[in-house]
């Protein structure tokens, strides 16, 4: 119907967004513009992506274009807390950047004040919805509410809890956030303290710090590798 079609142009609008902020991020880490275009086509064109918008109507495409904003201005030597404070607002996995601009926060000694954007910005888009009547504390809650939607370690998602089958659901919630916020905490802690610098090397952080958090934390959904 018209109303799933606007969800997908939506998402397709940001699909869009994300092919170009990705080509832009690459031509800042390699200057070639061959190798810019290649990605600019590789975003937009992929399958996953295609599928993802267009044929599921899911809306991982906005939170993904806020977070390669994020990474593409820490590449420019400027601050990309807001924009993924953005990201986080507008789907709780914008999270899986967390450990990357904590470190990139500790190595900038940009102002811990900067982090009340998160909670800031996520109350503003919630007015909205605030107006509408929903109370403030469903707002607050709804991302609590959506981690006991299902009880499952992986909903088909490509991590270690495949292997974990018999492993029991509360343990291995337990253990998996452990993991998680203890791999993030290290991985903030090596960004914040590498001697390392460079486009390339904000880059590499980011892209690890994306693809480490779904692949360590259960209950995670194929598409949370989506960025």
């Amino acid at each position: 119907g018209e109303p799933l079609s606007l969800v997908k142009a939506i998402s397709a609008v940001f699909e869009l967004g994300c092919a170009i902020t990705v080509a832009q991020i690459v031509w800042r880490a390699t200057k070639l513009p061959l190798r810019a275009s290649l990605a600019f086509c590789a975003v937009w064109l992929a399958p996953t992506v295609i599928f993802n918008g267009a044929v599921w109507a899911e809306s991982d495409s906005i939170w993904t274009y806020f977070t390669l904003v994020s990474i593409a201005l820490f590449m420019r030597d400027r601050n990309g807390v807001a924009s993924f404070a953005m990201a986080f607002s507008v789907k709780a996995q914008g999270v899986f950047l967390g450990p990357f601009v904590l470190g990139m926060i500790l190595r900038r000694r940009i102002h811990p004040a900067w982090l009340a954007t998160v909670p800031g910005i996520y109350v503003v888009l919630a007015i909205p919805v605030l107006v509408a009547g929903r109370s403030l504390a469903s707002v607050f809650a709804v991302y609590l509410d959506q981690a006991h939607t299902f009880n499952r370690l992986t909903m088909n998602a490509a991590n270690i809890w495949v292997l974990a089958g018999g492993l029991p659901y509360a343990i291995g919630v337990a253990v998996g956030m452990v993991l998680a916020a203890a791999s993030g905490l290290a991985l903030s802690i090596f960004i914040a303290r590498s001697r390392r610098a460079g486009p390339e090397f904000i880059l590499l952080a980011a892209c690890v710090s994306l693809m480490l958090m779904p692949y360590l934390l259960p209950k995670m959904h194929e598409r949370y590798f989506y960025a």
